[in-house]
């Protein structure tokens, strides 16, 4: 077993553990959470450079942790299971202004959400989906989120006019698309760029929603507010690393710039819709 997919399988396994177990391991460990909008695999592959930056700050090692769905993300965040997280825009805003977590730094690229359609379909609008299945990754993803609601904004109510095909990646969603089990699918351009070749070649862009602020940030448990200046410096210093640019460029995150205040208030929407959402699935 190669030694990115053993940790894969140990980052899995940790968030398996009791509760008490868990705890047990925090002055052991620095648990970086990020959320799963990759393989498991490749989230490991890609930040597990970023947890080694931070354990260099706070003397302990440090590993990547994911957990199946976003919702179990969310939540086992709240609970404070993760030291460290690499989460999307609006799950920032809700763990900033709900839990107190400590805003870092962002990736610098925006995040461009995208309906996607096998290169040869018909398809022409928005219209041409009524009816018909799109695949996703997760619901309560942000390029989900935006670009449900680029739907509702053609007149196509999600659940209703368009049916949803939860695939578990954004990878497997395309995936799935071009097999025939779901007639679009939603992508986030900077994720597309990390597609097969071959996969990227069989799809084209239907539409795309609003540009959101970022692909992913990075937030401190508010057990670490003492470091959290150093831990800011370390992330935003980064990418003028040998191994920092490697990793930026990996994940197609441009630069790691400053997460501002007003940057999280202006994403309260974003998290307006994700409660929605999240209703919609109970």
């Amino acid at each position: 077993m190669n030694h990115g997919r053993r940790l894969a399988l140990q980052s899995i396994a940790a968030l398996l553990l009791p509760t008490g177990t868990r705890a047990q391991l925090a002055g052991a460990e620095v648990r970086f959470g990020v959320v799963p909008y990759l393989q498991v695999r490749q989230l490991v592959a890609l930040y597990q450079p970023v947890a080694d930056r931070a354990a260099a700050v706070l003397g302990r090692p440090a590993q990547v942790y994911t957990t199946p769905d976003f919702e179990r993300f969310i939540d086992t965040a709240r609970r404070g299971d993760f030291d460290l997280v690499g989460v999307s825009a609006h799950f920032a805003r809700i763990l900033q202004r709900e839990e107190a977590f400590l805003p870092l730094a962002r990736a610098a690229a925006p995040l461009a959400s995208v309906i996607l359609v096998p290169r040869d379909a018909p398809t022409q609008s928005l219209a041409d989906l009524r009816r018909r299945r799109v695949a996703v990754s997760d619901p309560l993803a942000l390029h989900v989120l935006m670009a449900l609601r680029h739907l509702r904004d053609a007149g196509l109510k999600p659940g209703v006019d368009v049916t949803l095909v939860p695939s578990g990646s954004q990878g497997n969603a395309i995936t799935r698309m071009s097999l025939g089990e779901a007639d679009a699918a939603i992508g986030s351009i900077i994720t597309i760029k990390q597609l097969r070749p071959e996969l990227q070649a069989a799809t084209r862009v239907l539409s795309a929603a609003p540009i959101a602020l970022t692909p992913l940030a990075y937030m401190a448990h508010p057990r670490l507010k003492a470091q959290g200046p150093a831990l800011r410096e370390a992330l935003l210093s980064f990418p003028a690393k040998p191994e920092g640019r490697r990793m930026v460029e990996a994940a197609r995150h441009e630069n790691i710039v400053p997460l501002t205040e007003p940057e999280l208030q202006g994403l309260d929407g974003a998290v307006t819709e994700y409660y929605r959402q999240r209703a919609l699935m109970r």
